[in-house]
């Protein structure tokens, strides 16, 4: 994903006891346990909400940057928790974490839940010169899933810092460096994995993909990979892996997907050389084992820069056997080997008119399905049926799935198995979710959000 990157000097590392002393203003970070069962089951990191085995931890609501933000009496932004049903929440939320959880980061920055804490992004409550909070500053904390053991992990001077978390390790990009912070001594050391890197990085479940110039160049990118729980950063793409070492090329990571023992990741691809030959969409399927490259083993997509009409593919996603490239409101059908499937029209395309943003790709026993926002609903659609071993593409008609005010300012909605979760902007960007019925069709109710959290009583007197 492309993200600006902006500047840290050095990560602030602060040790945490029973409180926090920040800018002679100390914050009491204590609270009683609160009765938990602990798990091993987490599911949906790092955005909105967060299966913890019977629990479902969220953010309660979007309260902004400026929110009063004093531990133990946040509610709207506070990390809350509801038990679950068959995957449904059930019974009364209540608060786990009471501060409010703000950053600017829509794609990794939402909370996530390691080894039973919870990490997330919140305001600082240091004061400045006049007395007042500075908001605009960011800090990253944990608490544990019973809301205890709360703790500072770094300090920022804003709020554009992108991390991830897994187990041992959480992973920053700052300043054009990434960082690792060993979240197993208390201590929180940072060591630094790379510097320099370039503005695009893809975030992946193990692995953080990014782009370094070459030696003395400003115009020839390194492709390097390195696995989030710690390890060496390795060279996965470049001029002499290409077998070309005088050409420049310059790189756009567009998708990385996990596929087990693999990942195959998506990129576009210039070169200086006459005509720009080589210019185009590509993607390879790099071992886990070695992250070796075989130039005869990479798949060409397109023959045309990602600027192309109707080839500017910006994301890809695997759906059965083949590849859905996204480009200008339409997903065109790939093979592995980047060749395009034939359909009705010449080649195997769904077109919707538009701006879309896909959500899901969900495989059931006998069909693909595809799950998209447009113009503030979201849409399912089947694209693929299941045939002998393999699928077969099927013109079927979208369906509404849900319609609501979604506020997307910083966690975007988000669905996990048949519940999607959201930020009402009807009821003052509080936390609601809609139950996804078991069969859709036409006739289908798409309005029936409840209110998933805790509405505080002056969100009750404006919204009601």
């Amino acid at each position: 994903m492309k993200k600006k990157l902006t500047i840290l000097f050095a990560a602030l590392l602060v040790v945490v006891t029973a409180a926090v002393v920040i800018g002679g203003c100390t914050e009491n970070l204590k609270q009683d346990a609160i009765a938990t069962e602990f798990s091993d089951v987490v599911a949906s990191n790092g955005g909105m909400a967060v299966v913890y085995g019977n629990y479902l931890y969220f953010v309660n609501g979007y309260a902004g940057e400026t929110a009063s933000n004093t531990f133990g009496e946040v509610v709207k932004g506070a990390v809350c928790r509801v038990a679950l049903t068959n995957g449904v929440p059930s019974g009364e939320a209540q608060v786990i974490v009471p501060k409010n959880v703000y950053g600017t980061d829509k794609t990794y920055g939402g909370i996530y839940i390691v080894d039973d804490y919870i990490y997330y992004a919140t305001t600082s409550t240091e004061l400045d010169g006049d007395g007042n909070p500075k908001t605009s500053q960011s800090v990253i904390m944990r608490t544990k899933v019973d809301g205890t053991d709360t703790s500072v992990i770094a300090e920022f001077s804003d709020h554009t810092v992108v991390f991830k978390v897994v187990e041992g390790k959480l992973v920053y990009i700052r300043n054009s460096a990434i960082f690792s912070v060993d979240i197993d001594n208390s201590k929180f050391p940072a060591t630094t994995v790379a510097e320099n890197i370039l503005t695009d990085y893809i975030f992946g479940e193990e692995y953080l993909f990014f782009m370094n110039y070459a030696e003395d160049s400003t115009t020839d990118y390194i492709v390097k990979v390195y696995p989030l729980g710690g390890g060496e950063v390795k060279t996965i793409l470049d001029a002499e892996k290409l077998g070309s070492p005088d050409t420049n090329y310059t790189f756009a990571l567009l998708s990385a997907i996990d596929e087990g023992e693999n990942i195959r990741l998506f990129y576009s691809k210039t070169d200086d050389g006459v005509n720009t030959p080589e210019t185009g969409v590509y993607s390879y399927l790099y071992s886990k084992d070695d992250f070796a490259f075989d130039k005869t083993k990479e798949a060409r997509y397109t023959l045309n820069s990602t600027g192309t009409t109707n080839l500017a593919y910006t994301d890809f996603y695997k759906a059965g056997d083949y590849y859905l490239g996204l480009s200008s409101g339409k997903l065109d059908a790939f093979n592995a080997d980047g060749t395009r499937v034939p359909g009705s029209d010449g080649i195997e395309s769904l077109n919707i008119s538009g701006t879309v943003t896909v959500f899901d790709v969900e495989t059931t026993s006998d069909a693909v399905y595809l799950w998209y926002l447009k113009d503030s609903v979201y849409y399912r659609i089947r694209i693929l049926a299941k045939e002998g071993e393999g699928y077969k593409f099927v013109e079927d008609n979208a369906y509404k799935i849900f319609s609501a005010s979604c506020d997307s300012s910083y966690l975007a909605p988000e669905k996990i198995g048949s519940v999607i979760y959201y930020f009402n902007s009807d009821i003052s960007n509080n936390a609601y979710y809609y139950v996804i019925p078991e069969e859709t069709t036409s006739e289908t109710d798409t309005a029936k959000g409840k209110i998933l959290g805790l509405i505080t009583e002056a969100d009750i007197v404006a919204a009601f």
